[in-house]
């Protein structure tokens, strides 16, 4: 644990009407929601805090991040035992509940031995500390390098946003994005957290007074990167529609895939003939896939009358299909899916490679395939740029006018 206590140091210092004929009273002095700050030991020296809210009247949690709200499902209270399920994901609290705190392990149910200590505190709703004003302001935009020592170095952009203390932003990748950060910048010091029920991320960093930062990336139970940031207006990642490709040869996506279901779905062409394609490359582990989902999921409902069909290969961490079918059936339960979801493969790499052989690669959940109504690729897309990012509107004007070209085809 040396090492994580010489890490976290340089991080430091780098509604519906009444339907009765009386109208209904609001009483103005409703409760209002209650607040509690929860923190997750990722390691002897490092905590994750989170903050979530319930309200009045029944048994409830949610947690913010950002401008997102995870409301916890199945929640169950057995004397002061409760257990607490996430949506979509693998995971869940198991803990004892009293009447002003919580403490017991954050479970992920499909790793091994995964179990992280958790303790809450009611009617506390600061994500982190605050005991100076902010240095100074942060840029909008930085060139940011993780690992930047090391040999698998990667570069990301940074995106911020300062009121008052408060920060909210992101890190977009060549392969996704670190969705709805928040957190705090005292003095010189900037602190970012967030969990959605698969990634366990926090950011420290020391700002400097020419606006560069250096900071440490703590991510899990074990992860732990240097990063370094820049002020960077034109830094800009590799295109995401260059990274995976049709291998020389290769003119058409061809599989033949099982449902949860066990109903064999076969992809070609001439089955597809007339149709516009999506087909989405996912995992039911992946947060950047649910948002994806979510996006994917409106423009089906929108469009399928019209002749758009979806179609998620999803690949998950276990090969054992009795185990990948309840992660899926619970992803699209979750997420409202009504377009088929297959189980693919696991995310190993030879596993993708079997499952999709026309491609170069397999390097992102999400990535995704659009085909036209003659069964030719149009377009690959690697990653995707939620709506905790600026590239999300940018993303959904293009998308969305390529499925109506398609469709109009």
């Amino acid at each position: 644990m040396k090492y994580f206590h010489f890490i976290f140091a340089c991080a430091i210092l780098l509604s519906c009407s009444n339907p009765s004929i009386e109208p209904k009273v609001v009483d103005e002095q409703e409760p209002e929601k209650t607040w509690w700050r929860m923190e997750i030991s990722l390691s002897d020296s490092v905590d994750l805090p989170i903050i979530l809210s319930s309200e009045p009247g029944e048994l409830n949690f949610t947690i913010h991040n950002a401008s997102e709200q995870i409301q916890l499902k199945n929640i169950r209270q057995v004397g002061d035992s409760i257990y607490m399920e996430m949506p979509v994901f693998q995971s869940g609290f198991e803990g004892i509940i009293g009447e002003n705190a919580m403490s017991g392990e954050l479970v992920k149910y499909d790793a091994e031995n995964y179990r992280l200590p958790f303790k809450a505190e009611k009617n506390v709703s600061e994500r982190f500390k605050i005991q100076n004003l902010p240095c100074c302001k942060l840029a909008k935009k930085y060139k940011v390098t993780f690992r930047p020592d090391l040999e698998n170095a990667y570069n990301a952009i940074g995106e911020f946003t300062l009121e008052g203390n408060k920060v909210t932003g992101s890190f977009l990748t060549e392969t996704g994005d670190a969705r709805f950060l928040e957190g705090v910048l005292d003095g010189n010091t900037l602190k970012l957290s967030a969990f959605d029920g698969n990634h366990l991320y926090r950011y420290d960093a020391f700002l400097a007074d020419n606006g560069t930062m250096k900071g440490i990336f703590f991510s899990g139970r074990s992860r732990a990167d240097k990063w370094i940031a820049e002020p960077n207006d034109t830094f800009e990642l590799a295109d995401p529609e260059s990274l995976t490709y049709l291998k020389d040869g290769e003119t058409e996506i061809t599989f033949s895939f099982p449902t949860t279901s066990n109903e064999i779905i076969d992809f070609n062409k001439e089955a597809y003939s007339g149709k516009a394609v999506v087909l989405q490359i996912l995992g039911s582990w992946c947060p950047n896939c649910m948002d994806e989902s979510r996006y994917l999921q409106e423009r089906y409902t929108k469009y399928h009358e019209q002749g758009l069909e979806v179609i998620g290969l999803a690949f998950e961490r276990k090969r054992d299909q009795n185990i990948s079918f309840k992660a899926i059936d619970k992803m699209v339960e979750d997420l409202g899916i009504t377009y088929p979801v297959v189980f693919a493969g696991s995310t190993k790499i030879e596993d993708r490679e079997k499952a999709l052989p026309q491609l170069n690669k397999i390097m992102s959940f999400p990535t995704s395939i659009y085909i036209n109504k003659k069964g030719e690729v149009v377009k690959i897309h690697t990653g995707f740029a939620g709506q905790g990012t600026s590239e999300y509107d940018n993303f959904v004007k293009e998308t969305d006018g390529l499925i109506e070209t398609l469709l109009s085809e």
